[in-house]
This record gives structure tokens, C-alpha cells and sequence, in this order.
């Protein structure tokens, strides 16, 4: 086991806390499952791992807050 690249922060991994449930929900797959894979922990090469990577940068890209610069 060789634990991967994180590929999202601390601060996008902090924006997803409580929306993990949802989208495990939504896939029929385990609240753990999602977590390891925005962890980094679990690879994205099937395509149910690859649509749930896609859904965590949308939900993240959704709350994160907008500057006002």
C-alpha cells in the first residue's frame, strides 16, 4: 500500500465535511469510500471512483466562497 497524492487542501477537504454522506448516497457506495478517495487514499480508476472525483471538485468549486477583490 503506497498512500497517494491528496488532491484536494485541508481548506477543500474542510468545505466537503458533512457532504461526504450525500454523495455516498447518491452513488450506493460507503461514506468511507468517498472519503478515501478526496483523501487520496483510494485510487480513482474505475469509473464510479472517476464520476464521485468529479462530483467532490463540483461540490467544492460550489461552497467555496467567492472573493469580493
Amino acid at each position: 500500500y503506497t498512500k497517494m497524492s491528496i488532491p484536494f487542501t485541508s481548506d477543500e477537504l474542510k468545505i466537503m465535511e458533512g457532504k461526504y454522506a450525500a454523495l455516498a448516497r447518491k452513488y450506493g457506495v460507503s461514506l468511507n469510500y468517498v472519503i478515501m478517495i478526496a483523501k487520496g487514499e483510494r485510487e480513482t480508476n474505475t469509473r464510479i471512483s472517476k464520476v464521485i472525483m468529479a462530483d467532490i471538485r463540483a461540490t467544492i468549486e460550489f461552497f467555496t466562497p467567492i472573493s469580493n477583490d
